[in-house]
């Protein structure tokens, strides 16, 4: 990504990618809810998901699959800019919000997943307290480990070591984000490690491994 245009369109990709996708999900869910029928069986094997007592979704399972069909893939939609010579700021204003939004709908898919699954009774104030800790706990976790890994880049700056190091720090941001003791958005930490690497870090690289980094990545 190059830095120096996307962080002109960040805030508007956070905007789409966040508020965004919370508000497709809502009304995808409402959707569900009101157009389809309970589609399970009583008894079935995912009945603990649906209420048999009434004939439509229940909203924990309707907000379920609203936060799954909430994270939509522009790839397709990239291509055809890149295709059409598009601006750079409207190409990277598309492909920032795709980032941004995976991360937002696994945030909505794993506090809905708890509702609809019983694991703890639905309160308003739990469910803020639980989506702003995902969502803004990720982001603070892969500046930190990209702070790490750009001190780390200055010290070892020329080693052969760096590519590692850099791969490390990236595995490292998914790996202790997902780790149950601290349960914090993955996706995103590694989104904003990518970011911070981006706009900082790569300037403590030297730039043949930057080519070399950019090649094991893709």
């Amino acid at each position: 990504m190059n830095w120096h245009v996307g962080s002109r369109v960040m805030m508007n990709s956070i905007i789409l990618a966040g508020p965004g996708a919370l508000i497709s999900t809502l009304l995808t869910g409402c959707l569900i809810r009101g157009i389809f029928a309970n589609p399970f069986p009583e008894g079935g094997s995912t009945s603990h998901l649906i209420d048999n007592d009434v004939d439509s979704w229940p909203w924990s399972s309707a907000f379920l699959l609203g936060s799954i069909l909430a994270a939509t893939d522009p790839v397709a939609v990239i291509s055809a800019l890149n295709a059409l010579h598009a601006p750079a700021k409207l190409t990277l204003l598309v492909s920032g919000e795709a980032l941004l939004n995976d991360g937002a709908g696994v945030v909505l898919f794993e506090m809905f997943l708890e509702i609809a699954n019983g694991a703890e009774e639905f309160h308003f104030g739990t469910a803020l307290k639980n989506f702003c800790w995902l969502s803004f706990g990720g982001p603070l976790l892969g500046l930190l480990i990209g702070m790490l890994v750009y001190m780390m880049c200055k010290l070892l700056r020329g080693s052969d070591f760096i590519p590692v190091v850099v791969l490390t720090g990236a595995y490292s941001c998914f790996f202790i984000a997902e780790m149950h003791e601290v349960k914090v958005s993955g996706v995103l930490a590694v989104v904003c490690f990518g970011f911070f690497m981006a706009a900082t870090g790569q300037y403590a690289i030297e730039s043949h491994q930057l080519h070399s980094i950019h090649s094991v990545v893709g």
